[in-house]
């Protein structure tokens, strides 16, 4: 079995530094990831904009600029010519180029902390909770967004993001991050199941997180050429697999400080605001990884896996996944066209609340060492709030890769494989004129049902609530490295008969590192936002 050590961490982070900077040569992009944007004698020019340009006065635009961004996702098979339209229209609008450079959703956990180091030149990244926003703000990796910085450079986002959604992105009060202004339900807690596979375990359905623990511990003995669930690093399980079955839902979900409270026990307190790695849940999540390690429900060396769970589960390696709401539709209809019937089913019991999806989920920074910050600043602003641009990034060609139907939902065009629909622009996503994709009456159904479950947002005191880590920043940061050493595997249950040792050891070096007085002032700062919210 392979344990992640420090040493092994470290030396996997020197190979990938050495690898990247021995590749990057000029373009600056991630090694085999880099989009050419069109030159610029091919540019449009600004008069091409027609009168409706709110950013033509913004700055001087006389000198053609390129702005490079980074994102993270799989590069689609189209972006080459997508890029091409979406840089006539910078041109047409701010004489500016994009340039795109990809990190895989395989790399990001070791390549995208060393692309923040200013070692390459970026002017936008990509970040999110998930990608340890908050540590690396603090660290300053980002550009400060002020009031009159976004007024005077994202005056369209400024005016079109609902006032309250800023406030998911601030850092001890601080902004460092443009977030997205499209939310929709986003709880995990249902299950897309192939159907020969469900015929294979004998089982009718599965409508329960106890039934699909029973499928995938069958799994193994399916002789259909896969895993029951395919799981690979970098994607902790634990919002998947234990958060929605436990009735846990997350205060806060920077990685370092990922604070949850269990809805089964009524009145949120700070008492019964609990650090996600100490609670009794975690301890059963990851007795239950070890087993189903132990039973084969996915590869032993899964720990060394480099393709992301969806394509896995669309190439038939994998006989179910669990997908939210807007994911589900494309995955069915992916793995449908290869021949295979598939089920979405609910998952949670009558008590289980869901939430939306949090706007810090998706965001865009200006890198601190943005060479023309102000000119990354207006790309962006026209990136989220033009609707020509906006949908180039998050389809690509109308008619080819998706089809807009009459009802104002969207469809797959018949290239949509070439440039699946927001496969790397999250972050842009604009309520304004985001589509909803038209669903099967299976996945409505299932929509309908997480619809029902939602906890009402008034009656969520959280929303926007981040932590002010700094009075213990050595401390937290340290935890955070504890944390990333053991929680991958925990997520896949490499420790197996040792779990319980480990898992000792692993709260104990978070006890060393100074979580109880961390906890105390986490708590202290849960119980100030309880009282502002009565």
């Amino acid at each position: 079995m392979i344990v992640r050590s420090r040493k092994l961490r470290s030396f996997a982070w020197v190979l990938a530094l050495a690898a990247l900077i021995g590749s990057l040569g000029s373009c600056g992009a991630v090694p085999g990831a880099a989009v050419p944007a069109a030159s610029g004698e091919e540019a449009a020019g600004m008069e091409d904009a027609g009168s409706a340009n709110p950013w033509a006065e913004l700055t001087d635009f006389s000198e053609h600029r390129t702005v490079r961004m980074l994102v993270v996702g799989d590069r689609p098979s189209d972006m080459d010519e997508v890029l091409e339209h979406i840089n006539r229209r910078l041109n047409a609008l701010i004489n500016t180029d994009l340039e795109l450079s990809f990190i895989t959703l395989s790399d990001w956990s070791v390549v995208y902390p060393l692309m923040l180091t200013g070692a390459d030149q970026l002017d936008l990244i990509y970040t999110s909770y998930w990608c340890n926003y908050q540590r690396e703000a603090a660290r300053g990796a980002f550009l400060e967004l002020d009031n009159t910085f976004l007024t005077e450079y994202m005056p369209e986002s400024l005016a079109g993001m609902p006032p309250e959604v800023w406030d998911y992105a601030r850092v001890s009060g601080r902004l460092f991050a443009v977030p997205r202004s499209y939310t929709d339900n986003a709880s995990y807690g249902a299950a897309l199941i192939r159907k020969d596979a469900l015929d294979a375990a004998g089982m009718e359905s599965v409508t329960s997180y106890d039934g699909y623990e029973e499928f995938l511990l069958k799994s193994s003995s399916f002789g259909l050429g896969g895993y029951g669930l395919y799981a690979f690093p970098s994607l902790p399980m634990t919002a998947q697999l234990m958060m929605p079955r436990e009735h846990l839902l997350y205060v806060t979900d920077d990685m370092s400080s990922t604070l949850v409270w269990d809805s089964d026990e009524g009145e949120i307190t700070p008492e019964n605001v609990e650090y996600l790695y100490m609670t009794d849940e975690y301890a059963r999540y990851c007795r239950r990884m070890a087993e189903y390690a132990k039973a084969g429900v996915w590869p032993s060396n899964a720990i060394s896996g480099m393709k992301h769970v969806q394509w896995q589960f669309e190439d038939g390696r994998s006989y179910s996944m669990i997908a939210r709401i807007q994911e589900a539709q494309q995955y069915i209809d992916a793995v449908e066209a290869k021949g295979h019937e598939v089920v979405y089913t609910c998952l949670l019991d009558e008590d289980a609340f869901t939430m939306p999806s949090d706007y810090s989920g998706d965001m865009m920074a200006v890198s601190r060492f943005s060479a023309d910050p102000v000119r990354a600043a207006i790309c962006l602003d026209a990136l989220r709030c033009d609707r020509e641009l906006n949908f180039l990034c998050q389809g690509g060609i109308e008619g080819r890769h998706y089809i807009l139907n009459g009802d104002g939902t969207r469809g797959p065009g018949p290239e949509a494989a070439d440039y699946p629909w927001s496969c790397w622009a999250w972050a842009l996503r604009n309520r304004d004129f985001y589509p909803g994709e038209q669903l099967s009456a299976e996945v409505e159904q299932v929509s309908r049902e997480m619809a029902r479950r939602q906890l009402p947002a008034e009656k969520w005191p959280f929303g926007g609530f981040t932590l002010d880590n700094s009075k213990y920043a050595a401390e937290i940061a340290l935890m955070g490295s504890i944390v990333e050493e053991y929680r991958y595997s925990f997520d896949l249950g490499v420790f197996g008969d040792e779990t319980e040792a480990k898992l000792e050891q692993f709260r104990e070096e978070l006890k060393d590192a100074g979580m109880d007085v961390v906890l105390d002032d986490w708590k202290r700062q849960v119980e100030e936002r309880l009282k502002a919210a009565r």
